[in-house]
């Protein structure tokens, strides 16, 4: 496209936020025209659900989900302060190993806690006299258990999905420029290798479909 090349990179990031932009500005816009935009459920969702955690922590199950989910906080305080420590020092390693160790076992913990959420109990709410409350407004035990069914799977799918795709934005990128990419007389970028994921994702997902899942099934 007769881009220079050494704007290569500010071109192509600054046109997709160009774009995000101007999709941002189209929603804005069209927002005002949207029926009933500020309608909403009048069912309490988060509330219960903190509490059901907490209430539900006195089970063996329910403390290691908990510790799993309170360990979010120390995990993104370490990789925020790991991704702005000088390159190479002693302070980012130690980030770096002390917010893989925290995640591994946070993994751990809300994997394990989750594949059987039958540990969860709502939290009761009484009145001022001790009696309890029955609030009809409020989710309930199994809707609070189904909410957090879905955690092993996505704990182990997104784990695996950026590993993969950290390899391919990094190590693939920086594997290229060791490597001869000259074919002919003409000589292909390094970022082609970028799309190593992508072939392989469109080549085997056909094969999955059609012969693995169906086996297992």
């Amino acid at each position: 496209f007769g881009i220079d090349k050494n704007y290569g990179y500010f071109v192509s990031y600054g046109s997709g936020a160009i774009a995000m932009g101007v999709c941002v500005t189209i929603f804005l816009l069209g927002s005002p025209g949207y029926i009933h935009k500020f309608l909403r459920s009048q069912t309490s969702t988060m509330k219960p659900i903190m509490k059901a955690l907490v209430v539900s922590s006195r089970s063996p199950r329910g403390f290691i989900a908990l510790m799993g989910w309170v360990l979010l906080v120390p995990f993104f305080v370490l990789s925020f302060m790991q991704a702005f420590a000088e390159e190479g020092s002693t302070a980012a390693t130690v980030e770096a190993v002390a917010a893989f160790a925290i995640s591994a076992v946070m993994l751990t913990c809300l994997t394990y806690a989750h594949l059987d959420n039958s540990w969860i109990r709502r939290a009761p709410s009484y009145d001022g006299g001790g009696e309890e409350l029955v609030e009809v407004d409020s989710i309930s035990e199994d809707d609070i258990r189904m909410t957090f069914q879905t955690i092993p799977v996505l704990v182990v799918a997104n784990t695996v999905f950026n590993f993969c795709y950290t390899m391919m934005i990094a190590p693939f990128l920086s594997q290229s420029c060791q490597m001869d990419l000259k074919i002919g007389s003409g000589q292909i970028s390094g970022s082609l290798f970028n799309v190593g994921d992508c072939f392989a994702i469109v080549l085997f997902i056909p094969i999955f479909e059609m012969f693995i899942y169906p086996f297992f099934a």
